[in-house]
């Protein structure tokens, strides 16, 4: 891994992928973290580019982000990235993401990969009751009317927390959620009852919760023990969705794939690199997954649709068709 800088600005420092051994699995990697912080990709040499570096807004030279050292972990099976720094808006705030990438095939692994069924389902009820208890402790004593504006902020942000923090929807296991590893221990971190205006009243901040590996065995599937350990093992089912897909249209057309964002989908010509928005769409046939894609247009003020997409997956292929919707011409799409 290459920690790329550029000089004519500080604190932007980004991490770029070489492996001779897995190329492709290093060139994936890139990608993904590429077009989930800028929205496209990149080659080494735009980072150090003032024109092309991505540590600037498009109509000037001030950063939007400020991005530290990145710190990188290499275990036998997976590879660990956390990217840190700070975003503005009211105000400037810290924070940071921590992503497990497969190391033989470049693609992103979640708890989901990692925990059984069951486990997760266990762990989730472990983990909200954890955390409502750190929230309980706030809201014990109402304070009274006369009480100044900062206690009575406090207890109503706590107040609405806990009750949210019921909901099925509150800290919940699933292919967002956000984690780390360290060599004994894991730490699943959820977000905190204050928002980003709200912040100063919150003294809990972010929950996280830290499971020595002990711990954690029993929520385990028996595939993410052999995974965790030191012992070469490829996971047997990757369920995360996010991932880079590549392969053509017509047969011709080199194209790349992405779903990285919350369920969403872009791919681009790799001749081009100008990302191009899939929005899923119902499907008659059950089986396939269909899509539309378009751009947003700014004086009509809705997305204008080109082209419709329908995908079936065969193992680690899927295959399809793309039809544009200007002539209904059909070509073939395949990707893996």
């Amino acid at each position: 891994m290459k920690n790329v800088k550029n000089p004519h600005f500080s604190e932007s420092d980004f991490p770029f992928f070489v492996s001779e051994k897995y190329p492709e699995s290093a060139s994936r990697i890139n990608i993904f973290l590429q077009y989930y912080y800028f929205d496209k990709t990149l080659q080494e040499e735009d980072f150090a580019s003032k024109s092309s570096s991505p540590f600037r807004t498009t109509d000037s030279y001030r950063r939007v982000f400020s991005f530290y050292e990145p710190i990188v972990t290499e275990k036998k099976n997976y590879i660990e990235v956390t990217i840190s720094g700070d975003a503005c808006g009211a105000y400037c705030e810290w924070g940071e993401n921590t992503f497990l990438f497969d190391k033989y095939s470049g693609r992103p692994i979640t708890l989901v990969d990692l925990l059984s069924p069951k486990g997760t389902k266990s762990l989730e009820i472990r983990l909200r009751s954890d955390n409502l208890n750190r929230v309980k402790k706030y809201i014990i004593n109402k304070p009274d009317d006369n009480s100044d504006e900062y206690v009575m902020g406090e207890y109503y942000l706590y107040n609405d927390c806990y009750q949210n923090r019921f909901r099925d929807n509150y800290d919940k296991i699933d292919e967002d959620t956000n984690f780390h590893l360290s060599d004994n221990q894991l730490t699943i971190t959820f977000g905190r009852c204050s928002n980003h205006a709200s912040r100063a009243l919150d003294e809990i901040g972010k929950f996280e919760n830290t499971l020595s590996y002990e711990e954690l065995k029993p929520y385990l599937s028996n595939d993410g023990i052999q995974y965790l350990s030191n012992q070469t093992h490829s996971l047997s089912n990757i369920q995360t969705p996010y991932r880079v897909f590549q392969g053509k249209i017509a047969d011709k057309y080199p194209i790349t794939v992405v779903n990285i964002k919350h369920g969403g989908w872009s791919y681009w010509y790799d001749k081009y690199q100008t990302p191009i928005e899939l929005h899923k769409v119902d499907c008659v046939d059950a089986t396939a997954q269909c899509f539309k894609e378009g751009r947003y247009d700014n004086m009509m003020q809705k997305w204008v649709y080109t082209a419709e997409w329908k995908m079936n997956q065969y193992n680690d292929n899927i295959l399809g068709s793309f039809i544009r919707i200007s002539d209904g011409k059909r070509m073939s799409v395949s990707i893996k």
